[in-house]
């Protein structure tokens, strides 16, 4: 039983899902079914209010075209909002002419709708049950710099080939395994839709990633609507943004030492002013062992740098056991930090960044003392 809210006018049914009616004339609403030239158009003027049942078939969600779904005016389904539909009318100079609502519900797995009286001759477009397209395609996350006069920003484009047909795209953005972001469905448009769709440093701190040392990836969606089935993801290869570490342990006897290679997955730079710069990472000594009795958290003038034109080319810091003349245990695991600076101008993605910590077992060959770890550049 159907009734109107005396104050919004709306539908208030206790149990539409039972009480609808068929949708007339069915056969003539496809969106590819084209009004005879003396044929009676239909007109969904005189359609009486309610709930309506399209046995099976969903509201085109795209202009037909101008006297096809057997009228002359075809009324699509532009947007769904969850139980609210944004209806249009297309007439021959205009897709979607004096917009209006339509409550839908969803029945189990089918839609129905409540479908309102409509304005000259026009009529509502109804289609077979949408099937998302097959787009299997794997994409691949690329990475570039976007320069100003004085900073250097790094987005992410979600690179991928396009569907045979005229489908939309949803390009969707992972990362450290969690879905962090949906771009809007767009069309291909030449491949603008990968440039749209670029993830950049003011996406990433909208959804609370705020530096650099993740892993990214992407995947992309085909559908024929903007909100229509979507077809199964595939995921890109995982890419990870930030500085590698070679190694995250060491051994070391007294007086030897050992190179650590850093490598920038990404590139990095400072604006279009062409003057040049470096992004330092820093080694901070930190003292862990009970046998110092003055523990603490020291940092190191030692480090090493990366130029912003050989960005891609492995940095070295070169860690010392050095040899203490003090009494301590035979063996002493410390740790050494590897940041970068808490300032970085034009690069804020970068700053504050802890690249890896190692830990150095020291080994003592003569006598037991208390050693400690210092790193230096190479």
């Amino acid at each position: 039983m159907i009734r109107k809210d005396p104050n919004l006018g709306d539908p208030v049914d206790q149990d539409p899902c039972s009480g609808t009616t068929k949708v007339p004339n069915l056969e003539k609403r496809d969106g590819v079914y084209v009004i005879a030239t003396s044929e009676r158009a239909l007109n969904d003027r005189l359609l009486t209010e309610g709930w309506y049942d399209s046995s099976g078939k969903y509201l085109l969600n795209s202009a037909p075209g101008f006297q096809h779904c057997g009228t002359r005016y075809p009324i699509w389904r532009q947007k769904k909002n969850g139980d609210t539909s944004t209806m249009c009318i297309q007439i021959h100079n205009n897709n979607c002419y004096l917009p209006f609502y339509i409550e839908t519900k969803m029945c189990g797995t089918k839609e129905i709708f409540y479908l309102k009286k409509t304005i000259f001759s026009s009529a509502y477009c109804f289609g077979t049950p949408n099937i998302p397209p097959t787009f299997n395609v794997k994409p691949n996350v690329t990475t570039r710099l976007r320069n100003n006069k004085y900073t250097s920003k790094l987005e992410f484009r979600c690179e991928f080939s396009k569907h045979a047909d005229d489908v939309f795209y949803t390009t969707n953005w992972v990362v450290n395994g969690e879905l962090v972001l949906s771009e809007e469905p767009l069309k291909w448009s030449g491949g603008g839709v990968i440039e749209t769709h670029a993830l950049t440093e003011a996406k990433l701190i909208s959804v609370n990633i705020t530096q650099v040392g993740f892993e990214l990836r992407c995947s992309v969606t085909a559908s024929v609507g903007n909100d229509t089935a979507a077809s199964v993801p595939v995921l890109s290869d995982s890419k990870f943004i930030g500085i590698k570490i070679s190694e995250e342990s060491l051994t070391l006897s007294e007086g030897g030492f050992a190179d650590i290679s850093l490598l920038l997955t990404v590139p990095f730079g400072c604006g279009t002013e062409g003057l040049g710069c470096e992004l330092l990472v820093e080694s901070v000594h930190l003292e862990t062992t009970a046998d110092c009795n003055q523990s603490r958290l020291a940092s190191s003038s030692c480090g090493t740098v990366f130029s912003d034109t050989k960005w891609n080319k492995a940095a070295t810091i070169r860690v010392f056991g050095q040899v203490s003349q003090t009494l301590g245990s035979a063996s002493t695991m410390l740790k050494v930090k590897m940041v970068t600076p808490d300032v970085l101008p034009g690069n804020e993605f970068w700053a504050r960044y802890t690249v890896g910590v190692i830990t150095v077992q020291l080994k003592k060959e003569h006598r037991p003392d208390c050693t400690e770890v210092v790193s230096c550049s190479h």
